[in-house]
């Protein structure tokens, strides 16, 4: 069986291309994927400190893109209008601070759940990915399956990070 934290060349190859899922505009910041305590626990001991790290607000913004792209869990309830969520930090031009020319410096085994899953996803129950033109892995392996294949990977590995990512925002189904 093969691992879904065993696929680092595409993130090397992507970020020797740029622009990367690793960087964001200022106006977009708000949309970052939220983390988990134990992930900044585990990246904390790991990489040390936590300036690594910003706690933000709940936007409306944010509480809106998660479920959307969470329909089946109960982000509201976990994320509240008045309450706040932590982030990784990013540079000044955007970049997440663990992006370097090489991909990831982290670790593909301590890195948030959400980066080793991307760009693949589980939506209402289905097995897929982002589609963004800019992404290189979906402009290289345009196919399902094959992206997989190339991030040596299956199904049901993908649907374990993935429950395991929404596990451990403290997220649960709603059906």
């Amino acid at each position: 069986m093969t691992n879904i934290l065993a696929h680092p060349c595409i993130c090397q190859h992507c970020a020797s291309q740029g622009p990367t899922c690793c960087s964001t505009s200022t106006e977009n910041l708000e949309f970052c994927f939220p983390l988990s305590q134990e992930e900044i626990a585990v990246i904390s001991s790991r990489a040390g400190g936590e300036e690594f790290f910003v706690q933000v607000s709940n936007s409306s913004g944010f509480i809106s893109q998660l479920a959307r792209l969470l329909p089946d869990y109960n982000v509201g309830q976990v994320f509240a209008a008045t309450g706040t969520h932590w982030r990784l930090s990013v540079t000044q031009t955007g970049k997440c601070v663990f992006l370097g020319d090489a991909g990831c410096r982290l670790d593909r085994t301590i890195r948030p759940k959400y980066c080793r899953l991307f760009p693949l996803w589980v939506y209402q129950g289905q097995l897929t990915w982002f589609s963004m033109p800019e992404c290189m892995a979906y402009k290289e392996y345009p196919k399902l399956e094959d992206l997989l294949a190339a991030m040596q990977t299956n199904g049901q590995e993908v649907r374990t990070l993935f429950t395991a990512m929404c596990a451990g925002l403290d997220l649960e189904l709603c059906r």
